[in-house]
């Protein structure tokens, strides 16, 4: 975890300059407008019907509060794309429609994942993109560093919080020797997974200084419960952590539980997981923390600076939510110094139990 580690390092003081002054109240010298109408490419996740207006209502106050006004400064083409499945049809159909946002000769391209971002930087030539990423982008050659991209890409790294999960995860069983980490075999072919190889002796080497070791566990949607339970237990982890990713989405609340009751392993799951009552414990980013960011840096490049000289920021805020009722129910007793940790505790939901 070290290389990661010192990135990170390089890039959280000048994100925290730069949340700090996307925060701040408008100053008595306002910052200035464009000189004329910029246009926005968004490559951005679909959300659902009744999420559209909502979705467009937050990214104009967002922009209002750097400043910019939608359709005074400001018009934005919101490509709305299916990040949760990333075949060959579904690669076919993003280019074609990447090659219509090039075409349309937009000021600058924001976008959301490693994925969108390498697909689209492949083609935009020179126009700036401004992302919103988990994965490092120096691996994936997006930028040539964090401090000094270089290229026509910059943006901010939604730090992975899996290790700081498998933190919790032992902090949960502080007598763990082994904790497993739930994720299909293989990773991801979208670059969003462990799937990159320098992923998992990152991951080992910052858990032995925990005294851990991380074990895989195949969850896959297509796998009973009884079978993912058995392999927890034969795995001979005493607690397990959900590596978040699209698969997650064909994983509910319930069969987590269950996988859990049967096998006696808590798990450290994800926020909807654990509010569904499906779980007792969730490490999760801070939701609005990115998107200020990837803002406020689109905003730098709306008013002329280029992205080679923007640095990448580092997210590194995080909540810890609680639920001791799905604790009590899996006869898991939440340490007092987890629980002065937390940012949040709940008594419930428990799935099976009457609300």
């Amino acid at each position: 975890m070290d290389r990661i580690r010192r990135r990170l390092i390089a890039g959280s003081a000048a994100g925290a300059v730069a949340l700090a002054l996307a925060r701040s109240p408008a100053s008595a010298q306002a910052p200035p407008r464009p000189k004329r109408v910029v246009r926005l490419a968004v490559v951005t996740q679909l959300p659902s019907d009744e999420q559209v207006a909502a979705v467009r209502k937050r990214r104009s106050a967002a922009w209002a509060k750097q400043g910019l006004i939608e359709g005074r400064d400001i018009v934005e083409d919101l490509v709305y794309v299916l990040q949760l499945e990333w075949d060959e049809k579904a690669r076919s159909e993003f280019d074609a429609r990447a090659r219509e946002v090039v075409a349309s000769r937009p000021d600058v391209i924001i976008t959301l994942g490693a994925a969108h971002t390498l697909r689209m930087k492949g083609l935009a030539g020179a126009t700036p993109i401004v992302f919103a990423m988990s994965t490092d982008p120096v691996r994936f050659g997006i930028v040539e560093s964090l401090r000094r991209p270089g290229g026509n890409a910059t943006g901010v790294l939604m730090s992975d919080p899996t290790f700081k999960r498998v933190e919790v995860a032992k902090a949960l069983v502080p007598k763990a020797q082994r904790v497993a980490l739930l994720f299909p075999p293989g990773g991801s072919p979208d670059g969003e997974w462990p799937a990159d190889e320098g992923f998992w002796p990152e991951l080992q080497s910052g858990a032995s200084q925990l005294g851990i070791r991380v074990v895989a566990v195949d969850p896959s949607p297509d796998r009973s419960i009884d079978a993912i339970a058995q392999e927890l237990r034969n795995s001979r982890a005493e607690a397990f952590v959900v590596y978040h990713g699209p698969w997650v989405r064909d994983v509910t609340a319930e069969t987590l539980f269950q996988v859990q009751l049967r096998s006696r392993v808590p798990g450290v799951l994800q926020l909807h997981h654990v509010k569904a009552g499906g779980g007792c414990v969730t490490l999760e980013q801070d939701g609005n923390e990115g998107p200020l960011l990837q803002f406020a840096i689109a905003a730098k490049v709306i008013r002329g600076e280029r992205p080679a000289t923007i640095p990448v920021h580092v997210t590194t805020r995080v909540r810890l939510t609680v639920n001791l009722g799905v604790a009590r129910a899996l006869g898991v007793t939440v340490p007092p110094a987890l629980l002065l940790r937390a940012d949040e505790v709940l008594e419930g939901p428990v799935l099976g139990q009457s609300r």
